[in-house]
């Protein structure tokens, strides 16, 4: 007759047992085992297996109860010397007798070097804290607040409102495009580096741009790093600035770009289109963007130097 897995009914053995077809049931019989629920001898509450003795215990420990000499707590598992039920119980009990007595030396010695402007632990006061009585201009309510800080209003509430009616009335002409985007010292991800072109005009340029800069330098061309926004529209139609990297004879515009996203491409077609905008991109080494633009190399060889 062959054996059948007690556990999973399987016939296929992986080890030698008539009860068990593999280790992972031996290890879930037994975990069965130990969550069966047994009563207690003494209280007759069904406890697993696995608890059974430390269940055990908790009755031989509540045979034997202590009381802190301190507090008078009655507690049964001993800390100790079993005198206390605590550290802070045991710390306290030598100045139990003298605590008022020490407590108010203590609040007189910090008193005393809050006065003098000494160090107290981590914290140094240098003045004694004065408070005045003020009244919330928004709610009526009365506070106290320290003098030397300016507080005016009783809540946080109360001063959101505040700022709320003196932003009141101000303008803020959030459709102004005259200070969306544009050149910024430092910007970008790429580290900045300073460079002057053949006619003294200095600028901050990645390395890529060097290269291109060289070009236009060794060609000896009227140029300039741009700084000239020329409107478009995103995706979603808000209106922003688009600002090529160099400028030529005032006419002409140069984009470098080492890679391109559909964000980007969107960007320079719908300025192109809206501002019959001149624009020459360049673009990296990378072959996936071979079809967006021309490299640096067709650019010095091509017919715009003719």
């Amino acid at each position: 007759m062959d054996s059948v897995c007690i556990i999973c009914g399987s016939k296929n053995f992986k080890i030698k047992s008539n009860r068990f077809c593999s280790q992972e049931c031996i290890h879930q019989y037994g975990t069965q085992k130990m969550n069966e629920k047994i009563k207690c001898r003494i209280c007759d509450k069904e406890i697993s297996k696995a608890n059974y003795n430390k269940h055990l215990k908790t009755h031989e420990i509540k045979k034997h109860h202590y009381f802190c000499e301190n507090c008078g707590k009655e507690v049964y598992e001993k800390y100790g010397s079993g005198r206390f039920c605590s550290s802070k119980c045991a710390r306290g009990f030598s100045t139990k007798n003298k605590r008022e007595q020490i407590n108010k030396k203590v609040s007189e010695k910090i008193k005393q070097k809050i006065s003098n402007g000494e160090k107290i632990g981590f914290c140094t006061s240098g003045r004694l804290v004065k408070l005045e009585n003020k009244v919330c201009p928004i709610c009526g309510n009365n506070f106290k607040a320290d003098e030397k800080f300016g507080k005016k209003t009783c809540s946080k509430e109360c001063s959101h409102k505040a700022t709320a009616l003196n932003n009141k009335g101000k303008k803020h002409n959030i459709k102004d495009t005259s200070r969306m985007g544009g050149l910024r010292p430092g910007g970008g991800k790429s580290k900045q580096i300073s460079y002057t072109n053949w006619l003294g005009y200095k600028m901050s340029l990645n390395k890529e741009e060097i290269e291109v800069a060289k070009v236009l330098d060794e060609k000896k061309l009227n140029w300039n790093r741009n700084r000239k926004g020329f409107p478009y529209l995103t995706r979603d139609g808000k209106q922003r600035k688009y600002y090529p990297d160099f400028v030529i004879n005032d006419n002409e515009y140069i984009e470098y770009k080492g890679w391109v996203t559909s964000e980007m491409e969107w960007k320079m077609e719908n300025a192109k289109a809206n501002n019959n905008l001149n624009l020459i991109i360049i673009v990296g080494n990378d072959k996936r963007y071979k079809e967006f633009g021309i490299s640096l190399h067709e650019y010095l060889d091509s017919k715009f130097f003719l």
